[in-house]
């Protein structure tokens, strides 16, 4: 790895720490570095969001089941190689549900 600097806005760098606070990252080296691996990687193929919203609708129907359909979804989300946002989205429920 290789160290770099940067000049990062003091409102920025504040929410920065509030996400190291919240225990989403780490520290603050490791919220950058998602950062740049979201933006650097390649979009989602169309068939997997075609596949997300086939589920969706699935579920919403009720046709497949709730643990199913997280199950799959969350698949998906690894795919798309979206791990952290999937556990983000999970840490915000969580916190919502113990409010």
């Amino acid at each position: 790895m290789r160290a770099i600097k940067l000049n990062i806005p003091e409102d920025d760098m504040k929410k920065l720490d509030e996400l190291v606070e919240a225990k989403f990252y780490p520290n603050r080296s490791e919220a950058i570095r998602f950062a740049i691996h979201d933006i650097t990687k390649p979009p989602p193929r169309v068939d997997h969001i075609d596949k997300l919203l086939e589920l969706c609708v699935k579920w919403n129907k009720r046709e497949v089941e709730g643990d199913k359909a997280m199950y799959e979804i969350y698949k998906l989300f690894w795919s798309f190689g979206l791990k952290q946002k999937w556990n983000q989205s999970m840490k915000s429920l969580q916190k919502e549900k113990s409010s």
